[in-house]
């Protein structure tokens, strides 16, 4: 881990070498529930390379993959007894989470890449709030920022709409407990 800490540290302003970090971090995720230590560095890492991420330093294709990377940590420790980080609010939440926030993305490939994962947050225990905390998401996502022609908010419109639906669809197929509520908020 101290050598992709080092990778991490000087490769990360291209997009290119993130992505393949990005692959790594994958790679890595299936086996590193066996050490505690590795755990640790592990999350470490990843929520290094999400401030990046956040903060909209990479381009479409390194959030996709970040998103699909959370959704895979997720499967790997569907309990997140070891992958989670302290939220902005001082609250420690699943790293899984996050993925709230690449539903919101200006990008529709990397919030689609989002909604094809978002139904591994209801494996976490406090699914209700998860259902909460995606529903404000979801409303977020017809928040448009930045002038547009007409022809272009009617496009990206098309495609936050799309978005919406995607997302409430994947949390209705997959989860079954929630299905009648995210159906009921995609025709409310």
């Amino acid at each position: 881990l101290i050598t992709l800490q080092s990778l991490c540290r000087k490769w990360h302003t291209s997009d290119l070498a993130i992505i393949a970090i990005l692959n790594i971090f994958k790679d890595m995720c299936h086996h590193i529930h066996r050490s505690e230590d590795c755990q640790a560095n592990y999350v470490i890492l990843v929520t290094g390379v999400l401030k990046f991420v956040k903060k909209r330093k990479y381009g479409a294709h390194v959030c996709s993959q970040f998103a699909e990377l959370l959704g895979l940590i997720a499967m790997v420790d569907k309990a997140a007894s070891w992958s989670t980080r302290v939220a902005d609010d001082g609250s420690v939440r699943p790293l899984v989470h996050e993925l709230l926030f690449f539903i919101t993305s200006p990008f529709y490939q990397v919030r689609i890449a989002a909604c094809k994962m978002i139904w591994t947050l209801f494996s976490t225990s406090s699914q209700q709030q998860v259902f909460n905390d995606l529903l404000v998401a979801v409303n977020d996502i017809f928040l448009i920022q930045g002038d547009l022609l007409v022809d272009e908010e009617l496009d990206e419109g098309v495609s936050r709409t799309a978005t919406a639906l995607h997302c409430l669809a994947a949390v209705s197929a997959f989860t079954s407990n929630w299905r009648c509520k995210a159906l009921f908020n995609i025709f409310y």
